[in-house]
């Protein structure tokens, strides 16, 4: 009932010639609420695996690969291609599974944090409560790269818009942001402003050297990354 009611709305809205704006307004709210749950695809993990999951990510390339960490911890790859389409029920089986087993020196513990490289499907990165930063190579699941940080690490984050740097933004226990440089595999430099852990870190998507970060201590930052210091705080 509170579907029809929603689309004679935006049908009577249309018909008064409300502006564009605010049509595009009760398109986005009628397609929110008519989101569910889908009864014919899920994932499957090993029993093995059935741990708690904590991140995951499509990669915006193709819109193809579905990366998932778990707290075992373990890191799992989907190929959604096939079957997005198919009007049966559908059960995904992970492509790939690497886990503290198969990875005994990289995976220590749960996976905190993942990203697919922005550009491509070759790289992605895994952030651990182990206080690491992995960069892996997609096509044999081998890790390409290492940070070392001084805490548990929460949040990592490349710009996806970058086109003269490959920063890797990360939120920990420590008292600051840290840009870990792919290019030096160094760490470049780091953002102070937090009083306590940085907790989530994200990039604007239309300025390479914009980042956002927010903190335990219930503030947010916006940062420019050629400056030492925030440009604002919101608490």
């Amino acid at each position: 009932y509170q579907r029809r009611v929603r689309g004679l709305n935006q049908i009577i809205q249309r018909e008064l010639g409300a502006p564009p704006r605010v049509l595009k307004r009760l398109e986005e709210k009628r397609r929110t609420y008519a989101l569910d749950l889908s009864e014919r695809k899920q994932f499957y993990l090993p029993s093995v695996l059935n741990h708690r999951i904590t991140c995951l990510q499509i990669e915006k390339t193709e819109g193809r690969f579905l990366l998932v960490g778990s707290c075992v911890p373990s890191v799992s790859l989907f190929d959604l291609s096939d079957t997005l389409s198919s009007k049966e029920k559908i059960t995904f089986n992970p492509r790939k599974i690497i886990n503290r087993k198969s990875h005994p020196l990289d995976l220590k513990y749960g996976i905190s944090t993942i990203q697919w490289f922005p550009r491509d499907t070759g790289l992605f990165i895994t952030g651990s409560y182990d206080k690491r930063v992995h960069v892996w190579n997609s096509a044999n699941f081998k890790v390409a790269r290492t940070f070392e940080r001084e805490g548990k690490v929460f949040s990592v984050a490349m710009s996806p818009c970058s086109v003269n740097h490959d920063l890797v933004a990360v939120g920990s226990t420590e008292l600051k942001v840290v840009l870990c440089d792919l290019r030096t595999r160094s760490a470049a430099h780091s953002l102070e402003g937090h009083r306590e852990a940085a907790l989530t870190v994200n990039w604007s998507p239309r300025n390479e050297f914009l980042l956002m970060s927010g903190g335990k201590d219930g503030s947010v930052r916006i940062w420019d990354i050629r400056r030492r210091f925030s440009l604002s705080e919101s608490v």
